[in-house]
């Protein structure tokens, strides 16, 4: 065994007949990839940075400030500065609609390069995009440089930011900025909790909005969410002898780390985790692979995997990845304690949201034969997890947010909720819909998953996901000359 974390702790550099094959892997995936935060799991995609794509949109940056900290409270006059981008580059003031990108749980930068569907449909129909930052993410902070504790928290919340999407329209129409008059059409635009966002945006302010695209929208809260495990090991099977791969090295990790002693100490080095405890260390190791099969990239991981020969050349290629690639900030109960203000953080946030309104905590799946993370990841971790950062007894009740927003029983309008076929997160989404006005859109294709129809159209792109945002481009259209001869847009 100390042989063997010798090696491990050298990674692949030893593992010498394998060595060029991994390192074309990983210097492809990092030509892609910038290091992420846990907080970027469910929402940015910041994998993708293709240099073939050449869409640019030019994205101005601007600031609504006055913005209400809270729209619940009529004695509350409180506003805070909220930042958004323009992007005019096609607009028609006259005829042309609104596309209106939701950021998420996460710093925005504006629509990014590789993420500019949006700025196809502007091109398409003469639009406008504004992309609008979510309160407490980035430098959209109700409270300025102060921290983020649980009392300022309590101004974090769905509703709020919903109603932040209102007034921020409302602002819009009635000042006329960027030419928008009230004969403008909008339409939402959203990936993942924006993507729920989007459509619940839909479902409480039909008037302001034509139509909403929900991509991997996360329409259906769940508290222990097993399934999105259960379609990893799905979506890796289609990857010969990856599964068995990723069952063979957490097996290896879980017999370390239940030994204890050094080698599990020296284990979790390696990886620059030392700090973590065991299921806060398996939680990171089960995220590597999630957020890779997540954003594309299956096949890179699979390929990774099976070029090594045994389970120390595969632990030490997913080392090499983990240490360029993902952060581990955000891992321990310890760190999202931390209330310090920090525009390029996003954990404590994010997790304030899952513990108090969403869930979808990520555990093993419920088949042991089926998982591709330790099967001590149970709810139990995470009700743990949220007391002991937040407070005790702090744990979402899911049913609410369902009973307020319909969860999948979705009966508004005009929305298209579109869905990678190896994503994970498809179910808290909407499948299929027996509305005529609902248009449920699969994308089943290799490597396509999360927000997959948001991404930048390139001429490689798999049929299936060009018919998609054929179809999307179709659908809005209708939307758009409807509402031209309707003439119904009211402010």
């Amino acid at each position: 065994m100390g042989e063997e974390l010798v090696i491990l702790k050298m990674g692949i550099k030893r593992q010498v007949r394998n060595l060029f094959a991994v390192l074309i892997v990983s210097l492809l995936l990092q030509a892609s990839v910038a290091v992420i935060e846990r907080s970027d799991f469910i929402y940015q995609d910041k994998f993708n940075t293709d240099s073939k794509v050449t869409f640019k949109l030019k994205q101005v940056q601007k600031w609504f400030e006055s913005q209400r900290l809270d729209h619940f409270d009529v004695t509350n006059n409180t506003t805070w500065r909220q930042r958004y981008w323009v992007a005019d580059d096609y607009f028609d003031p006259s005829t042309g609609p609104i596309f209106l990108y939701i950021c998420g749980e996460g710093a925005c930068s504006g629509m990014p390069n590789m993420r500019s569907f949006p700025g196809v449909l502007a091109q398409q129909y003469k639009g406008l995009v504004l992309v609008l930052e979510h309160r407490f993410y980035g430098e959209s902070q109700p409270f300025g440089t102060q921290d983020w504790s649980v009392e300022r928290l309590r101004y974090l919340s769905v509703d709020q930011a919903l109603e932040d999407l209102a007034y921020f329209i409302k602002w819009v129409k009635q000042t006329g900025q960027e030419s928008v008059g009230i004969h403008n059409p909008w339409i939402t635009v959203g990936g993942s909790y924006p993507g729920a966002v989007s459509a619940w945006f839909r479902y409480k302010y039909p008037h302001l909005t034509i139509g909403a695209l929900a991509s991997s929208a996360v329409i259906n809260a769940i508290d222990d969410f097993w399934r999105y495990d259960d379609q990893l090991y799905t979506s890796v099977l289609n990857s010969k002898g990856c599964a068995a791969d990723i069952v063979a090295v957490n097996k290896y990790i879980d017999d370390i780390l239940q030994q204890g002693g050094q080698n599990a100490t020296d284990l979790k080095a390696s990886f620059k985790c030392d700090f973590m405890s065991d299921l806060e260390f398996v939680g990171y190791i089960g995220d590597i692979y999630a957020i890779l099969v997540q954003y594309g990239h299956r096949s890179d991981l699979c390929s990774m995997l099976s070029t090594q020969k045994d389970v120390m050349g595969k632990i030490g290629a997913l080392q090499q990845w983990s240490a360029q690639s993902l952060s581990t900030d955000g891992y321990t109960a310890e760190s999202l304690r931390n209330t310090t203000y920090d525009p390029t953080k996003a954990s404590r946030q994010w997790t304030w949201q899952i513990c108090t309104e969403f869930g979808w905590f990520i555990t093993a799946s419920e088949y042991p034969d089926r998982r591709t993370r330790s099967g001590s990841i149970t709810i139990d971790y995470y009700r743990q997890l949220c007391s002991d950062v937040f407070g005790v007894g702090t744990y979402p009740t899911v049913s609410e947010i369902n009973l307020r927003f319909g969860g999948l029983q979705e009966r508004s309008t005009n929305i298209i909720f579109t869905n990678g076929g190896e994503d994970g997160w498809k179910w808290a989404s909407l499948l299929e819909s027996e509305n005529r006005n609902i248009y449920v859109i699969p994308i089943n294709c290799a490597n396509c998953a999360h927000c997959v129809d948001l991404r930048t159209p390139k001429p490689t792109d798999p049929k299936q996901l060009k018919l998609a945002q054929k179809r999307i481009l179709a659908i809005m259209g209708n939307w758009i000359r409807d509402a031209k001869l309707n003439k119904s847009i009211v402010a």
